[in-house]
């Protein structure tokens, strides 16, 4: 099972950063109402947090449902190790 990163797009062209842990958590326990703690679906490494594809993509619809206008990307944890 591949792991993925979120990455969103930040005010300088073509620069994205991890999505801040706050926007993770709160999203999470949105639309995971089942989960007793964050990231019960995640990998923690360190400071990055990893989601399986389907989960992240979930994460990332409804962060575009608050900001439509954001900009989006996964990456691969086998790319960043």
């Amino acid at each position: 099972m591949s792991l993925y990163r979120i990455l969103e797009h930040t005010p300088f062209p073509g620069e994205f950063i991890p999505m801040p842990e706050c926007h993770l958590q709160r999203i999470e326990h949105a639309i995971f109402t089942d989960q007793k703690s964050y990231y019960e679906r995640a990998l923690v490494l360190g400071d990055e947090i990893y989601y399986p594809r389907a989960v992240a993509m979930q994460i990332i619809d409804a962060r575009l449902l608050e900001m439509p206008r954001g900009k989006y990307r996964l990456e691969n944890m086998e790319d960043v190790r």
